[in-house]
This record gives C-alpha cells, structure tokens and sequence, in this order.
C-alpha cells in the first residue's frame, strides 16, 4: 500500500543519514537518494513522500558528511527518447529541489559524469560544494 511504500522508502533514507551521522563509515556514495525518492515517488508511484526532504535539515547540519552529485541530462529530449517517455517534469523537479537545498552540491552533466576517470575528475564542474 501507498503508505507503507512511503514510510519504507523514508525508513531507509533516514536509517542511512543516522548512520553516517552516528557512525565513522568513511566517504561512500549512495545513489537514488532523498532527492530521487520525493521525485519518482511522486511521478511514478504517485504519492508525494516530502518527508526525505525534510531529512536535509539533519544533513545540512554535517556538511563535511553528506554532499550531494547531481548529475543532469546532457540531452533532455534525448534521455526523454531512451526511457520512451518525457522528463521533463522529472527534470523541473530536481531543479525545484536543487534551487532549495542548503547542501553542498556538485552539479554536472551526464556526459562530463559517464566518461571521467575518477570523480575527483567530475569535480573539476563543481557548481557549488
């Protein structure tokens, strides 16, 4: 059920941030995140889970533990072609969140992402971190 679904996804998101919060686990990368939980949930499995977005607030408190890629479509109509459907809205929403957030974050396109060597390499795009 819808709900269960939600509270599942946040109990997972927020077990992950009390982790690192609580626990020395090095540097890690986690994909389909906060950010990926409130949009597909949303447009895909319509229900609206804000709740991962107010995980931030905790987050943004340990900047030097929790710092966000976000990685964009270097061709929206063409990502749009190869999922056979629009991403627009997809799209719109990920900038409605990235407009928002108070973490550091490192925006870069896909194709600057896919073909570096290292993300030490992908952080030479750093928009702000």
């Amino acid at each position: 059920n819808e709900e269960e679904a939600k509270l599942a996804n946040y109990g997972s998101c927020k077990m992950l941030v009390d982790m690192v919060v609580n626990l020395d686990v090095g540097d890690f990368i986690i994909d389909r995140f906060h950010w990926t939980e409130f949009v597909y949930g949303m447009v895909e499995r319509v229900y609206i889970n804000s709740n991962v977005l107010d995980l931030e607030e905790v987050m943004a408190q340990h900047p030097d533990k929790f710092k966000v890629v976000y990685i964009v479509p270097t061709d929206l109509n063409r990502s749009s072609a190869e999922h056979g459907k629009s991403l627009e809205f997809h799209n719109d929403m990920f900038e409605w969140i990235y407009d928002r957030t108070k973490l550091p974050v490192l925006k870069t396109k896909y194709e600057g992402f896919i073909n570096a060597n290292s993300l030490e390499e992908v952080m030479g795009e750093r928009v702000r971190w």
